[in-house]
């Protein structure tokens, strides 16, 4: 269960990194999974960096949807009852991202909801490596972007050099100073260790932490970077409308595996 410091950080920043989540046997045990599904042969909107649709087509990951200390974390956050998009679920390997807002899309759609106040869409990210300075396989965050639609991503992009200086100062200042609490609108790269759950409000910046001593092709095999993610509503008009903004992207009505939402459900209401 989370305490009124920890969902107020939430609130205010717009990521919570909730440590220690899975055990390490757990954790290793999920990222040999995720791994696994790289083996399989790629279906519909499936690359080699991606494997999409992953509760549907993977019956495996499905253990993440009626997880009961996973729900209750998420329960916590939103703050009511909530169901997860089941759709929005992937699982990728390398896949590196450069500075974005997760409702991108809907914003440039012209859906007014995507800046409504209190929208509470979330992520729920399994990074399956520490992250590190030298090879990244993370998360950077913007905090408090979430709440400030006139911060842009064009300010805080820049050349990988700069990128991976910048990296390198942080974490340097970092350690000096125990400077754990972020710092509203400068960029934060969240610590993370497999096992831990990072969730992040859809709206805020974000990107990948990239190696910055060789090219993501040759980050080392057992540091590959797994990352395994997925959406999270409150039954409310929020979620009505991110489904109906998917169906309208799809061009066909959105639904839900029926058995599958009725177990999720089962678990969050």
């Amino acid at each position: 269960m989370l305490d009124k410091t920890q969902i107020d950080f939430f609130n205010r920043n717009g990521f919570i990194r909730i440590p220690g989540v899975l055990d390490k046997e757990k954790a290793e045990e999920f990222r040999k999974d995720s791994l696994s599904l790289f083996q399989k042969e790629a279906q519909l909107q499936d690359s080699d960096k991606l494997r999409a649709n992953m509760f549907a087509r993977h019956h495996e990951m499905r253990w993440l949807l009626t997880d009961p200390c996973i729900n209750s974390l998420v329960k916590d956050l939103l703050g009511q009852e909530f169901t997860y998009i089941e759709r929005e679920a992937s699982v990728g390997l390398n896949w590196y991202t450069s500075w974005h807002r997760d409702t991108e899309g809907p914003e440039l759609g012209g859906e007014a909801w995507a800046w409504k106040p209190n929208l509470k869409l979330v992520q729920l990210m399994w990074y399956l490596q520490t992250e590190c300075p030298e090879y990244g396989g993370g998360l950077e965050v913007i905090p408090g972007s979430h709440l400030r639609r006139d911060w842009k991503k064009t300010d805080y992009e820049g050349s990988q050099v700069v990128r991976g200086f910048r990296r390198r100062a942080l974490h340097w200042i970092r350690n000096k100073t125990d400077m754990t609490e972020p710092i509203q609108g400068l960029p934060y790269v969240i610590p993370n260790d497999p096992g831990d759950l990072i969730v992040f409000n859809m709206r805020i910046l974000h990107k990948a932490t990239f190696p910055t001593i060789c090219k993501e092709s040759e980050v080392p095999k057992e540091r590959e970077k797994i990352l395994v993610s997925y959406v999270a509503a409150p039954k409310n008009e929020d979620c009505i409308n991110y489904k109906n903004y998917l169906a309208k992207c799809s061009n066909k009505v959105y639904d839900e595996t029926p058995q599958s939402n009725t177990k999720a459900e089962a678990v969050v209401s």
